[in-house]
């Protein structure tokens, strides 16, 4: 189920790359009043930082959070540990995510200060994988296995991710169809 995680995980983040800065440069062009006159290029970069700073305050934070909560100490002295707390929190985090990923595309074009706090809490809860995923692999496999089951999992998930871009792209394109105007093409990469 790990390396199933992981694949998943990789096929989200290769189509993720492929698709979301052509449907930002879209909402760029169409509403360009929205982001307070900037360029395309400074935009990125802020949101690329607002990103970074939830990952850089995430990390420490939720670290605390799951540890604490895993061997009862921190926050929850006192408590008896919970062994699954790691996962408990992961999947939290995910289901956020997911809940914060549909959001980003629905007011990507409405409002960029709600976008960038959405990127700021996104970045914030991938801090749990980015933390937790390895930790979890690692707990879960026999030590004598370890380093073959890191790397079955990462080629599981180069295997899996390989088409993400081609595989969204040819969605998107049987989405829009033969249109050709922006707002088609925008709205095919939110469906998508």
């Amino acid at each position: 189920l790990i390396a199933a995680m992981y694949a998943l995980g990789a096929f989200h983040v290769a189509a993720y790359s492929f698709w979301f800065p052509s449907a930002y440069l879209l909402a760029w062009t169409d509403v360009p009043e929205i982001f307070f006159g900037l360029s395309y290029t400074s935009i990125t970069t802020i949101n690329s930082v607002v990103s970074l700073c939830g990952i850089a305050i995430g990390l420490p934070a939720i670290l605390w959070l799951a540890q604490g909560w895993r061997y009862g100490t921190g926050p929850f002295a006192g408590k008896k540990g919970c062994t699954r707390a790691f996962p408990i929190v992961v999947c939290a985090s995910a289901v956020s995510n997911l809940a914060l990923f549909v959001s980003r595309m629905l007011i990507m074009d409405k409002s960029y200060v709600g976008f960038l706090v959405n990127t700021f809490f996104d970045g914030f809860g991938q801090a749990a994988g980015m933390s937790l995923n390895q930790q979890m692999a690692l707990m879960a496999v026999p030590s004598g296995s370890r380093a073959a089951a890191v790397a079955l999992s990462g080629l599981t998930s180069g295997l899996i991710s390989a088409p993400a871009s081609q595989i969204v792209g040819m969605i998107s394109d049987a989405i829009r169809g033969d249109s050709t105007l922006p707002y088609d093409r925008f709205h095919a990469y939110q469906l998508v």
